[in-house]
């Protein structure tokens, strides 16, 4: 699945249909916009929906991600979204069509959008990235011409590996939290069972096998049957390279 492409049929369901005008915003916008979204490294940009190409991106991009501009500017990074992400991304897209669609024109602007992701940065690692979207610039329709995105790097505040959306009302308008997203996308399998996770976790903590057995109530022998299973399901030869493979793969 190209997500990019994904993408880019649903944010034209919001986008505006009317002549497009140039962009009029400067630096000094961005820099106070960047205070009402940031909580810790970030960067952002400017998405021009119509065209779905990225218009700016902040420096800090390359700090945070770790890639080139270029790299940036062509697909927006989301084919470097965590597969086990990627129907939970694209389920929140068609649900910010279908919220987004649903206001009066003069209240498209008044709703900013907060969600999460797993992505790979250019060093081969995943972090989990905080979205938050706002319209910036609109037709008399309503239509989205241009958004701001900032994207944050949570992952030492957020451990629950579950993605969620809100919607956050601006001016006094109700905010939506954690909502239920219809799921046209299915989620993926999952590669480790609960319990073979469970089991993982614990052997990163450097716990030894009769450790996680006291701990779990089971036999020594169980807990090395587990570990055989995931390293064959894996791929890897040690619970070294296990461990690694399941930190840069977004697994644990």
């Amino acid at each position: 699945m190209n997500v990019f492409d994904e993408m880019t049929t649903v944010e034209r369901k919001i986008a505006a249909t009317s002549n497009i005008p140039s962009s009029t915003f400067d630096s000094a916008f961005f820099d106070k916009m960047e205070q009402i979204f940031s909580v810790g490294d970030y960067y952002f940009f400017t998405v021009n929906i119509v065209k779905f190409e990225v218009e700016f991106v902040h420096e800090n991009m390359k700090k945070v991600l770790g890639y080139p501009e270029e790299t940036f500017r062509k697909d927006l990074v989301m084919n470097q979204i965590h597969p086990d992400d990627v129907p939970y991304f694209l389920n929140f897209g068609n649900e910010i069509g279908r919220f987004f669609s649903q206001l009066p024109p003069e209240k498209v602007m008044k709703y900013k959008t907060r969600y999460d992701f797993r992505v790979k940065k250019a060093n081969g690692n995943y972090i989990r990235i905080l979205h938050q979207g706002l319209p910036i610039q609109v037709d008399k329709n309503g239509g989205m011409i241009r958004k701001l995105m900032i994207h944050t790097d949570i992952t030492e505040y957020k451990k629950n590996s579950t993605p969620t959306l809100s919607f956050i009302g601006l001016d006094d308008e109700p905010s939506f939290i954690d909502i239920k997203v219809n799921q046209v996308y299915k989620p993926v399998k999952n590669i480790l069972s609960a319990r073979e996770k469970q089991i993982l976790i614990l052997l990163a903590e450097g716990k030894s096998r009769s450790d996680i057995a006291d701990k779990l109530f089971v036999s020594k022998f169980t807990i090395d049957n587990h570990r055989k299973n995931m390293l064959e399901k894996t791929e890897t030869t040690s619970v070294s390279g296990l461990i690694s493979k399941a930190i840069n793969e977004g697994w644990i």
